[in-house]
């Protein structure tokens, strides 16, 4: 019997002795510190100073950039019903933005004068001035689908506003204009730069 219970008494002991050292082990891989949890266990490999390495980007990783900017623009007539003109003659936005443009009629709506606000392309003016023209009054003086136009608002009278959103152009200049009979040549036209 002395021999079945030193026998268990050693195993207890060994058992005893076991657990502590896997205690200790453990205890010493998990040092506290909360750094130290977040490592990864192989090391980073040191590249030759003679090696160029270029930085690597997880596709799956989203960063936020110029694209996911709104840029808030407003812009108004003049008050007179015979000024034609914006309040604004300069806009800009960033390249890559998403532009929300609040166009406003500063009119009295008693002098019935409508203006839009038309963003075109470098160089066709004339064409979507033309297009707008033949497109007349049943279309709000804007040919549908003009290859011309960026982003437009429509036509609207005295005292109204309208908000458009679209995105930026590449980097440029554009002009902005009103499409309505005259106002273009009138001096109702502006420009947008992209930087």
């Amino acid at each position: 019997m002395w021999k079945i219970l030193k026998r268990n008494n050693t195993r207890r002991t060994f058992l005893k002795a076991s657990g502590m050292i896997a205690g200790i082990i453990l205890l010493a891989a998990c040092d506290g510190n909360p750094a130290s949890k977040t490592q990864s266990a192989a090391p980073t490999p040191t590249p030759d100073p003679d090696e160029t390495v270029a930085p690597t980007i997880d596709p799956k990783v989203s960063t936020p950039t110029e694209a996911s900017q709104t840029v808030l623009l407003e812009i108004g007539t003049a008050t007179g019903a015979k000024e034609f003109k914006y309040d604004k003659q300069t806009l800009e936005a960033q390249a890559g933005s998403k532009i929300k443009l609040k166009f406003t009629n500063n009119t009295d709506p008693k002098d019935e004068v409508g203006h839009n606000w038309v963003l075109v392309k470098p160089g066709q003016e004339a064409s979507v001035i033309a297009n707008s023209i033949a497109a007349g009054d049943n279309s709000d003086y804007l040919k549908d689908g003009d290859t011309g136009v960026i982003a437009h608002t429509g036509l609207i009278e005295g005292n109204q506003n309208l908000t458009i959103t679209f995105d930026a152009p590449p980097p440029g200049t554009y002009t902005y204009l009103s499409t309505f009979p005259d106002q273009y040549a009138g001096g109702m036209k502006g420009t947008l730069t992209i930087k």
